[in-house]
């Protein structure tokens, strides 16, 4: 499957919609130091192990039930629960059943160059 790709068409060309082997993000709002998504998560699917140096990241779960891991510690979310991720954390979110949540990204970089990968488990590289 191909990737599906939306820019803002600014400077930057920040994808607004990407859809992704996992799932799809769609950037609701982005501003100078926090930008929110919406993030769809496939059940059976999973992101890759990863962690960020420039920014921190709270996510809300909406819908479904995931498998959520922070560091060495893996729990089942769902709706309602809210998760905080620090900088430098390694975290990653599978999807039971189909997961949607909201992500709000806080800091300085919110490009693909601040994402450190540890695995591949149908998250994109």
């Amino acid at each position: 499957m191909q990737n599906e790709t939306i820019t803002n068409n600014t400077a930057e060309e920040r994808p607004m919609y990407e859809k992704r082997r996992w799932g799809e993000y769609t950037v609701l709002a982005l501003y100078e130091h926090s930008m929110i998504k919406h993030i769809f998560i496939e059940a059976g699917k999973s992101i890759s192990l990863q962690s960020h140096n420039f920014r921190d990241e709270v996510w809300v779960i909406t819908s479904g039930e995931g498998s959520f891991t922070l560091d060495d510690k893996t729990r089942t979310v769902t709706v309602g629960d809210i998760l905080k991720i620090n900088r430098g954390q390694k975290h990653k979110i599978a999807g039971v059943t189909d997961l949607h949540f909201t992500e709000v990204q806080l800091g300085e970089k919110f490009d693909e160059g601040d994402i450190i990968r540890y695995d591949f488990d149908g998250g994109v590289l």
